[in-house]
């Protein structure tokens, strides 16, 4: 998998040719998807998962393809089947919860939290996954959770003026839980800002 990724898609095309052996299907569908050959990338891939149905990387790679392709919700399938026999996966997660919010469905947007909530709290320096969540709570109307979450994100970036900024104006929702307020005091208190 790691060459497909480093190496030149030409030179992976031309090294892994035997179309039995698994790993070389995987690399020439990378190769594909590296060239912007997502139907051919999908083609082979589609061939391996028949060869090999139990591996979850390679349905995350098909949702990946088809994530790639505009195809969401198609790919949110390709994600349940890899999280079925991959379940604590947090890549797995965050592209289920992405693949969920293209997919612009609002009653996808409670299953994207709980995925992106999980791949949160199994990579929690990750911000990437932070941000994914904070997207996914603010389609879902969640705005204070969503400000939240980007004032962690920007803490896990460095960006402590940007990580106050969103504490306060999460402090600034009214009926806000405890847990929230709790978390955006937190960053306040930390970093010396007091709450206004």
């Amino acid at each position: 998998k790691l060459r497909a990724y480093v190496e030149p898609p030409q030179s992976v095309l031309t090294q892994f040719t035997d179309e039995t052996v698994p790993g070389h299907l995987y690399a020439r569908s990378i190769a594909r998807y590296r060239r912007g050959e997502l139907e051919a990338a999908l083609a082979v891939i589609d061939r391996l998962i028949d060869m090999v149905p139990d591996d979850p990387f390679f349905h995350e790679f098909r949702g990946d393809i088809l994530l790639s392709m505009a195809q969401p919700n198609a790919s949110a399938l390709a994600y349940e089947t890899a999280i079925s026999l991959r379940p604590d996966s947090p890549q797995i997660l965050l592209n289920y919860g992405r693949s969920l919010i293209a997919g612009g469905r609002a009653d996808d947007f409670t299953k994207a939290i709980s995925a992106l909530e999980k791949a949160r709290n199994g990579e929690a320096k990750w911000a990437f996954a932070h941000r994914q969540l904070a997207i996914a709570y603010g389609r879902a109307g969640r705005l204070a959770d969503a400000d939240m979450t980007l004032a962690e994100e920007a803490l896990l970036t460095g960006d402590t003026q940007q990580a106050i900024k969103m504490a306060r104006r999460t402090l600034s929702y009214e009926n806000l839980r405890d847990e929230l307020q709790n978390r955006a005091n937190d960053i306040l208190f930390r970093y010396g800002a007091a709450a206004k």
